[in-house]
């Protein structure tokens, strides 16, 4: 039984917790930058995170418990990408869809959607695209020496 999900802004507080979710190797794994996270870059990038006009980061929480990540970027392409984590010991549990779909339906209400998602492997991020309405639009080759698969953007 699946019991209320919240999403709540996050603050300085979650800094560890983002840092480890961060790192997870099937974070990183799927991630744009694979490369392991340094804690004094991770910290300062939340505090430039928290006070930026163009990005929204959000934690999930199911009755309290920690779940997710999802934050999303005004582009000055019109569109707003998002970007999202599930917590590695959430996984599988159909968090990952629902805090990104009812972080868009509470918070980017009309705005166009983009999401980078790395090619092959990455079916939950797919799904989650697929359930906001987005398909795939162009890929470009990957800029990591450690990972020679494609970037497609979904639109």
């Amino acid at each position: 039984m699946h019991m209320q999900l919240t999403l709540r802004p996050a603050t300085m507080e979650d800094a560890r917790r983002l840092f480890e979710w961060r790192n997870d190797p099937l974070t990183r794994q799927n991630s744009r930058n694979t490369k392991e996270g340094v804690w004094e870059d991770h910290v300062a990038w939340l505090e430039k995170s928290l006070i930026s006009p163009t990005r929204k980061l959000y934690i999930a929480e199911e009755n309290g418990t920690p779940v997710g990540t999802v934050r999303s970027d005004d582009d000055t392409d019109g569109y707003t990408e998002l970007s999202y984590t599930t917590a590695p010991e959430a996984r599988g549990q159909g968090y990952g869809k629902r805090m990104v779909v009812q972080f868009v339906e509470e918070q980017l209400k009309d705005k166009k959607l983009k999401a980078e998602i790395k090619k092959g492997g990455n079916e939950g991020s797919e799904s989650i695209a697929h359930a906001l309405g987005l398909r795939p639009t162009e890929e470009r080759p990957s800029e990591d020496p450690e990972d020679p698969r494609p970037l497609v953007m979904w639109k």
